[in-house]
């Protein structure tokens, strides 16, 4: 058996680092791709964020009858 274990652990420092810079690379990929699209399809995000908001506090009132 080889001593290499890799791992994770949780308690070291420099797993909690090199999580922070993935979570930042995820990050600044995810704001590129919000700049390039288009504003149609933001609107259309848009819409379809507002549509299932508005079926959700539908729900609630329905459950509170």
């Amino acid at each position: 058996m080889s001593a290499n274990n890799n791992t994770p652990n949780l308690h070291t420092d420099a797993y909690w680092l090199h999580i922070d810079k993935l979570y930042a690379q995820a990050e600044e990929q995810n704001l590129k791709k919000a700049i390039q699209r288009t504003d149609t399809e933001k609107f259309y995000a848009f819409t379809s964020m507002l549509r299932v908001a508005n079926t959700i506090n539908k729900i609630k009132v329905l459950q509170k009858k």
